[in-house]
């Protein structure tokens, strides 16, 4: 077999309970080999979600299970090299399969090594975590931080398949739940108003919320958007919504050893980045205080002080997105809808935060 870029296909996602006993079926069908198969997971996913997958626990030499620490410190260059070598000992090949079992650190994180791994091998998602489902293990996206900044390095490169059991959100705390959920928020807020109202009815206390309908309708709207634009040049920008200042608080207070969830952080940058659009006259106050109470009913707030703002402020400059001295961020004109690539001042990003800090 021989590695060739796989194009985004929402046709390879497999949600539900048989998506597990997918992976024998596929791995058969490409002919991998158990020396072929490579595993990634990290502390959790190895103790929690790895047992789910006895044939390949089974099948695949124990020394090609690579173990990484939890967290999102690990999403390194220095762990990327630390599977390169571990990859090069076992000797695999540009025939070999990467198998990603974990949330959207692994998925990250192993997309980005085996993207790049001998110019590239196939890999494949199981995501465990409700980000990872999502998010993180949707669209192509590979990356690793660098000096602490999120996602400076990476790649597009898309999955063989990417394989949903909704079963492993049971064996998350609720900060990781949440943090999930508020990806599930952002993708109702630029896509769908209705699907809005349907998620404020939730209580995710309740071991009976619908999680299979909530991620199947939060991955048909980001793969709608990626499909149309996989390689983020117009469109699949609007899923940055809340990332712009997200990133920078998440960064931030991680620099101050308060770390947050990426959840928790893209929450605090939908509320600024709402709130901008206000400012530039998009939304009414009345959409604003909607989407302020629709966030704030799941997430809590970020505490920070006026002088984490230049902080901030100086981290969103660095953002990616950035176009040579234009901040880019996409701001909502209604609920269910967001504009892409709208500037914004210093002025009015502090203002902005300002706001944030007095809710």
């Amino acid at each position: 077999m021989i590695f060739t870029p796989t194009p985004f296909d929402p046709e390879q996602i497999v949600f539900g309970p048989s998506a597990l006993k997918h992976l024998r079926d596929f791995l058969k069908g490409r002919n991998y080999a158990p020396e072929d198969i490579f595993i990634l997971t990290d502390e959790n996913t190895a103790n929690f979600c790895l047992p789910e997958l006895p044939d390949l626990v089974h099948d695949v030499p124990g020394e090609q299970l690579i173990k990484i620490s939890a967290g999102e410190k690990s999403k390194s260059l220095k762990n990327a090299e630390k599977i390169y070598r571990l990859l090069m000992e076992r000797e695999a090949t540009r025939q070999s399969l990467l198998v990603n079992l974990g949330g959207g650190v692994i998925t990250d994180l192993g997309g980005f090594v085996a993207s790049t791994f001998k110019r590239g091998i196939s890999f494949v998602h199981i995501p465990t975590s409700l980000m990872g489902q999502v998010d993180a293990a949707i669209g192509g996206k590979t990356a690793v931080n660098l000096d602490g900044i999120k996602n400076q390095l990476g790649t597009f490169s898309f999955p063989e398949q990417v394989l949903i059991y909704t079963g492993f959100l049971k064996t998350l705390p609720e900060e990781e739940l949440l943090s999930g959920f508020a990806e599930v928020i952002k993708h109702a807020l630029i896509a769908n108003r209705g699907y809005l109202e349907y998620l404020l009815e939730q209580d995710l206390h309740n071991p009976g919320t619908d999680w299979e309908t909530i991620v199947k309708r939060s991955v048909e709207i980001k793969s709608d958007i990626v499909l149309q634009d996989p390689y983020d040049f117009g469109v699949r920008r609007k899923l940055n919504f809340g990332h712009t200042f997200g990133h920078a608080f998440e960064t931030c207070m991680q620099r101050k050893g308060r770390a947050v969830s990426h959840g928790q952080a893209v929450a605090a940058g939908m509320i600024c980045e709402s709130h901008l659009a206000y400012l530039k006259t998009m939304i009414s106050f009345t959409d604003l205080g909607f989407i302020l109470s629709s966030i704030q009913k799941f997430i809590q707030k970020i505490i920070i002080e006026a002088d984490d703002f230049d902080v901030i402020f100086d981290l969103i400059r660095s953002d990616k997105k950035n176009e040579r001295e234009r901040i880019n961020f996409s701001l909502p004109d209604r609920i269910g809808n967001v504009q892409i690539n709208k500037g914004a001042a210093h002025v009015e990003i502090l203002e902005c935060l300002n706001f944030y800090k007095m809710l």
